[in-house]
């Protein structure tokens, strides 16, 4: 199908709906992506949608469409180009340090963000952003916790036991607000 643009002619795709996990089948596959993630990257902790997910419908959330894991940024921790079993999709930067790596797995297609948390030494906090400035028509959200919320347990959840924060509770109050709890299937990031 093509549609004429003044005097140039320029073939028009359809767009492509963005996946959700809706179905039983879709969410088998973001558990199955998870797992896999968790065990090749043991330092990555789940955050954002996925630690919602988790944590308050002990489930992933029908409405989300990836994967999000965090882990404690550079220098701390190098981030791969390679992780086994998973693509590399691009890295973000904010300031010229990567804040951002999207990975979508081989064998699911399910899309995996992995997100750095930077120390902020003058503040004593722990912060990380979201579309960073490869995306000039959003701005560069930044998230900012306590250093204290980050000590870590191990907690079984889907059949695997994932490294999470001890309190993801409190990580969640501090990233979505006191409603977190009520399910918001409109909700967006940003």
């Amino acid at each position: 199908m093509t549609r004429r643009l003044g005097l140039a002619h320029a073939a028009v795709r359809p767009r492509r709906a963005r996946a959700d996990f809706r179905t039983p089948e879709a969410r088998a596959r973001a558990r199955v992506a998870a797992i896999a993630f968790a065990a090749q990257f043991p330092a990555a902790f789940p955050i954002c949608g996925t630690l919602l997910g988790m944590i308050r419908e002990g489930d992933v959330i029908a409405h989300d469409r990836d994967v999000d894991f965090g882990c404690v940024g550079w220098p701390h921790t190098p981030m791969p180009d390679r992780v086994p079993g998973f693509s590399l999709i691009r890295r973000y930067h904010l300031d010229a340090r990567p804040c951002e790596v999207a990975y979508r797995h081989d064998a699911t297609g399910v899309k995996v963000d992995l997100f750095l948390f930077f120390d902020d030494a003058a503040s004593g906090e722990r912060f990380f952003a979201i579309y960073p400035d490869e995306f000039p028509k959003r701005r560069t959200i930044i998230r900012r916790f306590p250093a204290s919320l980050f000590e870590w347990c191990d907690r079984h959840v889907w059949g695997h036991s994932f490294r999470f924060l001890r309190d993801p509770e409190l990580f969640l109050e501090s990233n979505y607000g006191p409603t977190w709890r009520v399910r918001d299937e409109k909700f967006r990031y940003v």
